[in-house]
């Protein structure tokens, strides 16, 4: 049978181009362009012949953008020395730059390409907005109709058709593109907050890139999105600090806790009596017995468990502890020993006898490592007790999953207790019997009471857990064990001790060994706590024995002094020798040559972006700071004209202008006339967003899928900005919008406070696509309900009539002017010279005639050589005479171009007629102007 032949790298690469072409996002961006061009037509109806709502501005920026295309590639050190408003310096900078769109100024040559070039990044613009705030709300968490009419109501707002001939004011879709980029980076969204599995540092990097170059348009959007990045970045700061102290003081929660469990699982040292007899009737609970009885899962009879014992469980570290005893062997049915503490006058099964004595001696190994400093004597003095069961009473006791060992009538189970070795004990083997016969633990106890060389036992047993023949007639006999006491000896060495319990799927045979071995230390205490610290604990999942369970659990229950006691280990296998013996390095030479890899700690806390992340937002940060301050050089360089508090008055709008519409609107141009023309400038003071979109914001406010703090935050936002939108007003700006942008220059052309209606369209597009989104989830839940469960015709048109009301709101009557065609000398005539008639409409088209050669001009119209422009218009009103003559002979003017199509009803309209003999000049007649060569 042949498997199906895997497609190859070009046909998958093939199908993921062609699911590109269909995801959500290219379909936006089809969208949104098409969209573009039904909104701003006729803009490319006659795209090469006519700009949109006049020739000012559009004429001088459709120039900007030729020139620096221009210059990039012939002479870059000269960008900011435009052929324009000779000989003024830094020319380049009397307007916003729009040096991001340099890429596109370096296609095509002459008035027709330029004008081409803008009305294409005119259109582009408008898309840019839609498809940059449609990615911002997407990441916020909205679905696609409420994105859609976000985007659709921030790219078409009335208030920015009276921006249409402002290429660096529609330019702004940058900015939500931007933010939308940094908060996927960041994995951020407003119903989701951050999430660590969505984090990218390559949209973090692709959205400050994004950012540079929306900053690279122009100061007049670029200073307050440079702000909103800022306080971005401070929240960010913020929300991490608070992220590491909440985790900070979780941890220390945390480790008080878990002092607190293990304060209430470490035993307490009982003082053992070396004579005598425990009574049977009254054990002594501790934690040894109590994690033995867990490990186990059954209660002894005679014997309480507390209900935090019982619920540890075999999972806890008590049930995985140490299986092992050190120095002890449970000792035989019938063996005495003169030496040893105690003795055992019954048979007792063997496994209980091992289980309970590797418990016992690995718990006495863990508490001399903890205590070895403070008190060595309680480090082996504590005892596990013995749980005994009255003659006539079978008892059952649990191990593992529940395998038990039930004697006989009349046969006493006397209790495994493990004694902690004595030093210098020598190991022995003991017998062990097969599954069903009891069998009998050989051991050798060495006394504990001795101070000079003791012997440690090593006892390897097996324990038959099913059988329940034991010898008739045993008189039942408590076996009681001190673990590890030590009474006026000062050498004691704690064994180590390992079991391994090994069960047969079908029956209950556990075998159960024990190792103890000592090595005598000249300081006992060393020892010990080496010893303990070398302890190999065990354990299995299947069921196993009584004498395996109780023996674990009684160890690790004894040992535990901290938490780090308390937590599960893994099992290990004692029989296999890779585990008891690691593997030899491999000395390599070259390891000296490597740089060390420094071991970094795991942090307490998980952070809130990480160490990437924040380093690309410090870079970020810094490109985009350094970027601002090279493009800001020519703009400090040029002269302040002081007059900006005085332009910012001026143009700071009413409140009521928030509800007056432009004059370019379809829908409220005519509507709004007569409140528009008690506006100081109209064409900046027509704020209004749109109605639409008042609704639906104000509808988010209480219907929404944004959560409430949201709102708030949102609507708190929405009313600082526009407190700053409108200037002065409140309180003549002195705390609002002139801490901010007062003390900029002038040419960084912040004047206009009205501008900041971007952030406000913004704010409220957010809020309508809660209530957008939250109205169509409404929606859906009714047709649900419907049969068929899908929405009829009309609950469909009711989800898309928030995005027909918000287009209908943004249909505009802008007019589109065609340009004048270019002058025939202007493509032969050098520079540097004068075009008459000269004028601040006019010579911004004159600009865009000289994107030919680019020869150096004295015309300029707009921007900030206002003043320098209207002395030379004044000083050549009376041209040609000495005194024009004179001036633009002392500014390096060495011709003059005399239009004679333009000059109709100018002082200059008998200027080509006049005598020019005695003014050493030379005049030549051109097809449609005349050239006058100043000597």
């Amino acid at each position: 049978m042949t498997q199906d032949k895997q497609p190859g790298r070009l046909r998958r690469g093939l199908r993921a181009t062609l699911r590109g072409f269909v995801h959500e996002y290219a379909l936006m961006i089809y969208a949104a362009c098409l969209l573009a061009v039904a909104m701003t037509w006729p803009a490319l109806r006659y795209p090469m012949h006519t700009l949109p709502q006049d020739l000012g501005d559009p004429s001088r920026q459709a120039w900007q953008v030729s020139w620096i295309g221009h210059i990039l590639v012939t002479d870059p050190v000269r960008l900011w020395q435009a052929n324009a408003y000779f000989p003024a310096a830094d020319s380049l900078a009397f307007g916003d730059s729009l040096v991001g769109y340099a890429l596109a100024g370096m296609i095509g040559t002459g008035p027709a390409a330029a004008v081409l070039r803008y009305n294409v990044l005119f259109v582009l613009a408008h898309a840019l907005l839609v498809i940059g705030t449609y990615a911002l709300v997407r990441q916020l968490g909205a679905q696609r109709t409420g994105a859609a009419v976000a985007a659709v109501a921030f790219a078409y707002a009335p208030w920015r058709l009276a921006q249409e001939g402002h290429l660096d004011i529609i330019s702004a879709g940058g900015i939500p593109l931007a933010i939308a980029m940094l908060a996927r980076g960041h994995g951020y969204s407003l119903r989701h907050g951050f999430r660590s599995d969505r984090r990218s540092a390559a949209w973090a990097i692709a959205g400050w890139l994004v950012a540079i170059w929306q900053l690279t348009l122009g100061f007049s959007l670029g200073i307050p999105f440079a702000y909103v990045l800022g306080l971005l970045l401070i929240a960010l700061m913020l929300a991490s600090a608070v992220n590491a102290a909440r985790g900070f003081l979780r941890d220390r929660r945390d480790r008080k806790d878990h002092r607190e469990v293990a304060a209430l699982t470490t035993p307490v040292a009982a003082d053992t009596p070396t004579t005598g007899d425990t009574p049977a009737s009254a054990p002594a609970v501790t934690g040894a017995s109590l994690a033995a009885a867990s490990a186990a899962g059954a209660t002894k009879p005679g014997t309480a468990m507390p209900a935090t014992a019982a619920k540890e469980g075999p999972t806890s570290a008590a049930a995985v502890g140490a299986d092992a005893g050190a120095g002890a062997a449970a000792p035989a049915a019938g063996d005495t020993d003169a030496s040893a503490i105690t003795s055992s006058k019954a048979d007792a099964p063997a496994g209980a006898g091992a289980g309970a004595g590797a418990g016992a001696g690995a718990g006495a190994a863990k508490s001399a490592l903890s205590d070895a400093v403070g008190a060595p004597s309680a480090a082996f003095g504590a005892s596990a007790p013995a749980a005994v069961a009255p003659a006539g009473i079978t008892p059952v006791t649990a191990a593992g999953s529940g395998a038990a060992t039930s004697p006989s009538p009349g046969t006493a189970a006397t209790s495994a207790i493990a004694a902690a070795g004595p030093p210098h004990a020598a190991a022995g083997p003991a017998t062990a019997a097969s599954t069903g016969v009891p069998t009998r633990a050989a051991g050798t106890a060495a006394s504990s009471e001795t101070t000079a060389a003791a012997a440690a036992a090593s006892s390897e047993t097996t324990a038959a857990a099913a059988s329940s023949e034991t010898t008739a007639g045993t008189t039942v006999a408590s076996s009681e064990t001190t673990a590890g006491t030590t009474a006026a000896s000062t050498e004691t060495t704690a064994g180590t001790t390992a079991a391994s319990s090994e069960t047969t799927a079908g029956t209950t045979a556990a075998s159960t060994e024990t190792t103890a071995g000592t090595t005598p230390t000249a300081s006992p205490l060393t020892t010990a706590a080496s010893d303990a610290t070398s302890t190999v604990t065990a354990a299995t999942a299947s069921p196993s024995t009584s004498g395996a369970g109780a023996g674990a659990g009684a160890g690790a229950g004894a040992g535990g002094k901290d938490m780090k006691d308390t937590a599960v280990q893994p099992a290990l296998d004692l029989s296999r020798a890779d585990v008891l013996e690691s593997p030899r390095r491999k000395h390599n030479w070259l390891r000296f040559f490597r740089r060390p890899v420094p071991v970094r700690k795991k942090p307490r806390w998980k952070p809130l972006i990480g160490v990437l992340l924040t380093n690309v937002n410090i870079m970020g940060a810094t490109i985009f700071a350094a970027v601002g301050i090279l493009i800001a050089v020519p703009y400090i360089r040029l002269d302040d004209t002081g007059s900006r508090l005085e332009e910012i008055q001026f143009f700071s709008p009413p409140l009521r202008s928030l509800l007056i519409g432009p004059a370019e609107s379809r829908v409220w141009g005519a509507a709004h006339e007569t409140p528009r023309s008690t506006l100081g400038w109209a064409a900046e003071m027509s704020l209004l967003p749109g109605f639409a979109l008042y609704a639906l914001a104000l509808a988010g406010l209480f219907l929404s899928i944004w959560k409430l703090r949201h709102r708030l935050l949102l609507l708190t936002a929405l009313a600082v900005t526009i407190v700053l939108t409108l200037g002065t007003t409140f309180f003549d700006g002195r705390w609002t919008y002139l801490p901010l942008f007062g003390h900029f220059p002038a040419s960084f052309d912040l004047r206009i406070p009205g501008r900041l209606m971007l952030w406000v369209t913004l704010l409220l597009a957010i809020l309508a696509a809660g209530a957008v989104d939250d109205f169509v989830r409404r929606a859906e839940h009714m047709a649900a309900q419907r049969i068929p469960p899908w929405p009829g015709p009309w609950l469909r048109l009711a989800t898309l009539t928030p995005l027909f009301l918000v287009v209908l709101e943004g249909w505009n009557t802008t007019a589109h002017p065609v340009v004048p065609a270019q002058p025939d000398a202007l493509r032969t005539v050098p520079g540097p010279m004068l075009v008459l008639p000269t004028a601040e409409l006019t010579d911004q088209t004159v600009q865009l005639w000289t994107t030919t050669k680019f020869q150096d001009l004295a015309n300029g119209g707009g921007g900030f050589g206002a003043q320098k422009q209207a002395e030379l218009r004044a000083k050549v009103a009376g041209f040609p005479d000495v005194t024009s003559i004179n001036y633009l002979d002392s500014i390096g003017v060495r011709r003059v171009l005399l239009l004679s199509d333009h000059i109709a009803g100018t002082s200059w309209e008998d200027a080509g007629d006049l005598p020019v003999d005695n003014l050493d000049i030379r005049r030549e007649d051109v097809p449609g102007a005349v050239v006058f060569y100043l000597s």
